[in-house]
């Protein structure tokens, strides 16, 4: 027995109405990820924060812009220090596809004046 399955189930669907070959390889083409190079200066910045100890490392780019972030907790293992791990990654992802540190500085904020400046830089 096969169950109540018809054949046109079984054929893969298109996430979106408008995902086309030709949409798809479009969007491919604009995106451009910007490497960093071996070898790189960094700013390495100690910090405390709420009894979290640990270290902020900032990959350069040849021109003095940032190209990635780590966030090292002291506390190995721990759930803050996997949530920071992959918040750095995140950033250092989005910094090397272009999107401004600005603009991510601004949806990580909450307050209104951080919500004002999100639309002025939108």
């Amino acid at each position: 027995m096969t169950g109540n399955h018809n054949e046109s189930e079984k054929q893969p669907m298109p996430a979106t109405l408008d995902e086309t070959p030709t949409a798809v390889a479009s969007a491919a083409r604009e995106a451009f990820r910007r490497h960093l190079l071996d070898e790189r200066k960094a700013i390495i910045h100690h910090f405390s924060v709420g009894g979290h100890e640990g270290y902020l490392m900032v990959g350069l780019y040849e021109d003095g812009q940032p190209g990635e972030v780590f966030i090292r907790v002291a506390k190995a293992g721990s759930t803050i220090a996997g949530l920071m791990d992959s918040f750095g990654i995140a950033v250092s992802l989005a910094l090397q596809y272009g999107v401004p540190l600005k603009w991510r500085a601004c949806h990580y904020s909450g307050n209104r004046k951080d919500r004002i400046m999100r639309r002025k830089v939108e």
